[in-house]
């Protein structure tokens, strides 16, 4: 989608708004457009953008990072093999494509530790419904907490 900005054209998608606090009046003139994009890669998790911030502003700026890193799909953990130009990460546990999907909702030995904190089983779900505390907890408990 492009946007103009001071009579520029700029290049924005979701995850350029979500999570942001940019001004009411863009979200609501993007609003439309973004929430019609089901090809977007946060469809899945964000059908319409949320005009809310699940994380409250007294949580400590790392749980913030992680927790909207979880939330967009994106974290150093998935993703660094972009930059590093190396193979796409494997689960060490049951060799899987390493995604913030399969560490939330799939990867059997993180089984325990997502019963005790949460109860969904998409994606969706457990980051808009389960309590951001929750999902730090259950990220911690499986020492990945450094590593996103």
């Amino acid at each position: 989608m492009h946007l103009s900005f001071l009579g520029r054209p700029h290049r924005v998608d979701v995850v350029t708004l979500v999570g942001l606090n940019v001004r009411p009046s863009l979200c609501t003139s993007v609003r439309p457009q973004m929430n019609s994009q089901a090809q977007n890669k946060l469809y899945q998790i964000y059908p319409t953008i949320p005009s809310y911030s699940t994380l409250s502003s007294s949580s400590l700026r790392k749980d913030q990072i992680i927790y909207n890193r979880l939330r967009i799909g994106h974290t150093r953990l998935t993703h660094s093999y972009l930059i590093e130009h190396t193979d796409h990460p494997k689960c060490t546990n049951c060799n899987q494509l390493l995604s913030v999907k399969h560490i939330l909702t799939e990867c059997t030995s993180c089984d325990q530790a997502r019963h005790q904190y949460y109860s969904f089983t998409d994606i969706k779900n457990i980051l808009n419904l389960t309590p951001s505390q929750n999902i730090l907890n259950f990220i911690l408990k499986i020492n990945l907490y450094d590593q996103l």
